[in-house]
């Protein structure tokens, strides 16, 4: 009986390391939908609203949820407590921060981090044409992230439960 109740916990066990390895693929897709969400209210914000940048990110950090929101309200507060000395040195620092090395990969990052260099330096126009180049990086990463969460989540998955398998039947 402890031998089939020890089986069982191995399997739940390994099952659940899986699923926890598959979940890193889902919240890298999590994370670039909810930022490319973001940064198109900022444009949108941006453009109908003539405030100071700090000021947009603290909205927008107040308004939205999941790390998108986070990384705004971070943004907002380096460049308010000076902590950051430009836009671009928050803007890494609150990527850093907010998705550290583990969601985002380093294309992912190259591409924010562009945007966060050009944000605020040229007319509207301009940075409708960098935003939007951003969401054409950030989508190609997002569908690339996706078909990973598809093929290598399924694929953890199965392993943590296949391995958990395999282990009670050694024990028996």
């Amino acid at each position: 009986m402890i031998k089939i109740l020890l089986c069982l916990v191995v399997v739940i066990f390994s099952g659940l390391a899986g699923w926890s390895k598959a979940s890193v693929y889902t919240r890298r897709v999590r994370a670039l939908t909810d930022l490319t969400a973001n940064l198109k209210y900022l444009e949108s914000e941006m453009g109908y609203r003539m405030e100071a940048l700090p000021v947009l990110f603290a909205r927008i950090g107040e308004n939205r949820r999941e790390s998108g929101g986070a990384f705004f309200t971070e943004t907002a507060r380096l460049l308010e407590t000076r902590e950051a000395d430009t836009l671009w040195s928050a803007w890494v620092q609150s990527v850093d921060q907010v998705y550290g090395a583990d969601v985002l990969l380093p294309e992912d990052r190259r591409i924010i981090e562009e945007l966060g260099y050009e944000l605020g330096r040229t007319d509207m126009e301009t940075q409708r044409r960098l935003f939007s180049h951003c969401y054409e990086g950030l989508a190609r990463q997002a569908d690339a992230a996706r078909e990973q969460a598809r093929v290598r989540g399924r694929m953890y998955r199965t392993l943590g439960i296949s391995a958990g398998i395999l282990t009670a039947i050694l024990f028996i």
